[in-house]
């Protein structure tokens, strides 16, 4: 549960910007033919963009995209087959936005995806309402549909009753730091070999910390800014075995305990 906390923030939008769509066009024009234009659907792509980029390079990496397919695993509303046909829906989708092929979305494409995913499903809400008032007796489909839904609500609602929000709090603040962790050793690592050597971390890191502070384009004249220099002090300090190769390991470990500035703001 741990794990795909971060990710369970942004994937639920896809849900509630159908529901949304589905309350304001069950008796329009048939949905297959709509496109999402309103602001506010436009404002939570983008927050779910901003949600899934972890570290702030205006791309959502096929290492990031994971901690969205695998945010699968905690709705609770789908059956071990649901699952994993949605993991491989979604998949399949990244693929079709990804029009580049460079196994990357930007802002674009994810709008794109999650476009495509509203979609989906908004017409699987639609589909299942035109079956309960297709039924021989749509007054008791019905009844039975929200029975289901409160059963899931209400279990749901247990399973948070267990975690206190102080451990929610940490978890997810841990979670996090692990995420951003993850996602920069995969974008260090560039040949995938699990040694990611002094001089791709400080190249890396250089851009890095500008990105955090996207606001502040001068944070590099700052006392904030690490210099190559300190950054070098910083990658001997992991590299307990000084053969110039940081495992993923060391340095998700010494990330989790060494914060760059504001990494939590």
């Amino acid at each position: 549960m741990k794990k795909f906390l971060l990710s369970a923030i942004a994937f639920p939008l896809f849900s509630a910007v159908a529901a949304a769509q589905f309350d304001q066009s069950l008796y329009a024009e048939p949905l297959v033919n709509q496109t999402v234009n309103q602001p506010k659907v436009k404002e939570l792509y983008a927050d779910a963009f901003k949600i899934s980029d972890v570290n702030r390079d205006k791309f959502i990496s096929e290492n990031e995209f994971a901690y969205l397919v695998n945010a699968v695993d905690t709705e609770i509303n789908l059956t071990v087959q649901e699952k994993a046909d949605k993991k491989e829906r979604l998949l399949k989708t990244f693929a079709e936005v990804d029009t580049n092929k460079d196994n990357k979305l930007d802002a674009d494409e994810f709008h794109n995806f999650m476009l495509a995913e509203t979609q989906f499903e908004t017409q699987k809400r639609f589909n299942k309402m035109s079956e309960i008032l297709n039924s021989p007796n749509p007054q008791a489909e019905m009844q039975e549909h929200m029975k289901q839904a409160l059963e899931q609500l209400e279990k749901a609602n247990s399973a948070l009753q267990k975690t206190s929000p102080q451990n929610m709090a940490e978890s997810l603040m841990d979670n996090i730091s692990n995420s951003i962790a993850d996602e920069n050793y995969f974008q260090m690592d560039k040949d995938k070999d699990g040694c990611v050597t002094k001089t791709e971390f400080i190249n890396y890191m250089l851009v890095y910390q500008k990105n955090q502070h996207e606001d502040s384009p001068d944070i590099y004249k700052t006392e904030d800014f690490m210099k190559a220099e300190e950054l070098a002090e910083w990658f001997d300090g992991i590299d307990k075995k000084t053969d110039n190769c940081l495992t993923k390991e060391e340095y998700v470990k010494d990330f989790t305990d060494f914060s760059l500035p504001d990494i939590n703001e």
